[in-house]
């Protein structure tokens, strides 16, 4: 008679971990291309208090989140500053407007 041993492992306890790798990858992709927080953590399923408390904690989570939108801006504004310089005054007000609003705002001078 042989006995054979097996091995499992053991049961994690608690609850899944909500900010699994896919999980972060889906924020850092909506957040930089614009989607409000408060849209892209409920389409996450995750809470606004526990993005918050998450990005906080983890610092290289919060710095590509940061790097997603800095580059979803630079994306945006070469489109524009291109429109611009192909003559649309929209995209040129726009961005004047935008950009320097204390000299071509609503309340400047």
């Amino acid at each position: 008679m042989s006995m054979t041993l097996t091995t499992t492992k053991p049961k994690k306890l608690g609850r899944p971990e909500k900010f699994d790798a896919k999980t972060r990858r889906r924020l850092v992709a909506a957040i930089g291309a614009g989607v409000p927080v408060c849209h892209a953590v409920a389409a996450c399923r995750v809470s606004k208090s526990g993005f918050h408390d998450y990005k906080n904690s983890h610092p290289k989570f919060a710095a590509a989140i940061e790097r997603a939108v800095a580059k979803a801006i630079e994306k945006h504004l070469k489109i524009i500053i291109h429109a611009a310089e192909n003559g649309d005054p929209a995209n040129s007000r726009w961005f004047l407007e935008r950009v320097h609003p204390q000299h071509f705002g609503a309340d400047s001078p």
